[in-house]
């Protein structure tokens, strides 16, 4: 925005030189040469003006025609800028004492063109000059303009990568009554594809002269669906800093402002925000930011650093919601599943985040305290120190992803405390209902894809599993062990579960559950099998092992199957639970530490 405003601001005060030096200098045969050369060393590109002509008298009128700024050398185009046409009114009086009070200014078809080449020099730069600093512009010698029309004006931005950004302003409007009157605008024009107005209230040129005073600034924009305001002062107008205020924005869908910055993405969320502003040099505050995104209240702050030359911008952000419901986050669009994985090896901004939410909704889902950390920096995007209230207990975890051809790797590690068992079982989409307890555990992953379905899909890793404080109804028990006491009577209530353990080996979304063991007072159930966790479904195997068992007990593998809502029994056999067994030491010989040590504390194993 800064270096907009000065190339803009740059290019108004070539115009008005060529209409001093016109109008000081009496029409003679040609004042093109002379226009020309005075426009040329004041910009440091080369000008050439095609028409010229001035009528004396009270006011002084300057009409030029077809007036070009060249390029840089290394530019892509011959020229930076092309004048079709200028036509300005000067009061004649104050013209004598050295002042420039334009009555009218009348501007159309203005083109800039602004690039990098492939060093990241810009071709706004004087040619020959240092481009250490930045230029100078005088408040003090700025002229007064009591109407000034802009029509047909384009301004294009080329990256040194190639990237093209739009400005299209249709027609540009200033009015004022006095030098020390409050100055109308209003634009209309477009940001790349997208529609965008301003309109607003500036204080007057005579304030815009004193250095010594913030000039007040009052502007509303809008574009697409969103509204943003701005109200407040800046210490360097000409250069768009020294900036102090307040903002305020109404965004009735964030997908016509994601597409206005070049992101397709379907996202149909109203967002508000207000907050005071500030900006002094690089550096972008937003301290006090609050609003609603999608109906839920949020709070926070908000800082930017605007990178140097080929260098990212730096994004600090701070923010609480009251709700953070992804579901309606996603509505509208193919779900979570669909999500593109992408990490930029070069990111235009680092970004440094924390998260909160008291409240969290995802799948159906209820959850609360959502607290992260976010991080983007080249090549990674972290997430650490996440915590969230589940099922009663408390999931503590920690994310990274990096480039993996067109998609993402992602690793994935997560410890699981006091979590209730009979709501964990719904979540997952069965409605059993005769064990209680709670489960700990950890979990690590690693997944890689396109998309976070594709991801999930694919992931493999380790989960250990433990259930403390449980009890299980005696009816499982006698039916995994075949017990025919069944057939004279049915002992209900509940035993206690003195130790349960379950390991998994995930690969394509599917857990490879051995060893799976569960120890009561009345005996203990061994087994093991899959899980699909894609489809909700498992295949597993469960006995129970006849020294534990009662005397009426046949102990015959009972083989489970189906889905987890409604699974279905058939006999099983012996050969699965050796094989299972078999399996289960060498599982527990593969985990990685940290799974390792929580699956060896288990009484289960010993």
């Amino acid at each position: 925005m800064r270096r907009v405003a000065i190339v803009l601001f740059s290019l108004l005060g070539v115009l008005i030189l060529c209409a001093a030096v016109a109008a000081v200098i009496l029409p003679r045969i040609d004042l093109r040469p002379i226009v020309e050369q005075r426009a040329s060393a004041a910009s440091g590109h080369k000008v050439a003006v095609g028409g010229l002509h001035v009528i004396i008298g009270n006011p002084l009128v300057i009409d030029m025609e077809d007036v070009r700024l060249a390029n840089a050398t290394s530019g892509s185009m011959r020229e930076l800028g092309r004048l079709e046409h200028l036509t300005a009114a000067l009061d004649l009086w104050p013209l004598l004492r050295g002042t420039l009070v334009f009555r009218r200014v009348s501007i159309n078809g203005l083109t800039i063109t602004l690039e990098r080449n492939a060093g990241g020099e810009g071709n706004w730069w004087p040619q020959g000059e240092p481009k250490s600093t930045m230029p100078v512009i005088d408040r003090a010698t700025f002229p007064t303009i009591l109407d000034l029309a802009l029509t047909n004006g384009k301004l294009t931005m080329r990256t040194s990568g190639g990237n093209l950004l739009r400005i299209d302003a249709n027609t540009i409007a200033l009015h004022t009554t006095g030098d020390d009157k409050p100055i109308s605008l209003a634009a209309e024009g477009a940001y790349g594809a997208t529609p965008v107005r301003l309109d607003g209230t500036l204080e007057s040129f005579s304030r815009l002269r004193d250095a010594a005073t913030p000039f007040g600034v009052s502007v509303t924009a809008k574009a697409a669906s969103a509204t943003l305001s701005l109200q407040g002062t800046l210490t360097d107008p000409l250069r768009a800093d020294g900036l102090s205020g307040d903002v305020q924005g109404d965004i009735e869908s964030l997908d016509a402002l994601l597409a206005i910055a070049g992101e397709p993405i379907r996202l149909d969320i109203p967002l508000t925000l207000a907050s005071p502003i500030k900006r002094q040099g690089d550096m972008w505050k937003l301290p006090a930011l609050e609003g609603t995104l999608a109906g839920a209240a949020y709070a926070g702050r908000a800082d930017l650093t605007e990178g140097g030359r080929g260098q990212p911008d730096k994004i600090g952000l701070t923010l609480e919601l009251s709700q953070l419901d992804v579901d309606k986050l996603l509505k509208g669009t193919s779900g979570a599943a669909a999500v593109r994985l992408e990490v930029d090896p070069n990111p235009g901004a680092l970004v440094e985040a924390r998260l909160g939410s008291k409240q969290l909704l995802w799948g159906g889902v209820q959850m609360g305290d959502l607290d992260l950390r976010l991080s983007v920096t080249p090549s990674k995007i972290a997430v650490s120190d996440a915590s969230v209230s589940v099922a009663g207990g408390r999931v503590n975890g920690s994310a990274e992803a990096s480039p993996a051809g067109d998609g993402a790797a992602i690793t994935l590690h997560t410890a699981l405390a006091d979590l209730d068992v009979g709501p964990l079982l719904r979540m997952m989409g069965s409605d059993f209902r005769m064990i209680k307890g709670r489960v700990d555990g950890r979990i690590d992953l690693a997944l890689k894809g396109n998309t976070l379905g594709d991801a999930l899909g694919a992931a493999h890793g380790q989960s250990v599993l433990a259930i403390t404080k449980g009890q299980i109804s005696r009816l499982v028990l006698q039916m995994a062990s075949t017990d025919l006491g069944l057939l004279f009577h049915q002992e209900g209530g509940m035993t206690p579960i003195l130790c349960f353990l379950a390991v998994a080996n995930v690969r394509d979304g599917i857990a490879a559950l051995s060893p799976l063991r569960m120890r009561m007072q009345d005996g203990t159930i061994v087994g093991g099998g899959s899980v699909n966790l894609r489809r909700r479904t498992l295949d597993i195997t469960l006995a129970t092992m006849s020294e534990t068992t009662g005397f009426f007990s046949l102990d015959i593998p009972i083989h489970v199957t189906g889905s987890l809502a409604d699974p279905s029994m058939r006999p099983g056999r012996n050969e699965e639970i050796r094989s299972l067994a078999a399996r289960a030491a060498w599982n527990l010989r593969q985990l990685p530490p940290e799974l390792a040590r929580v699956a060896t504390a288990n009484p289960c194993v010993r």
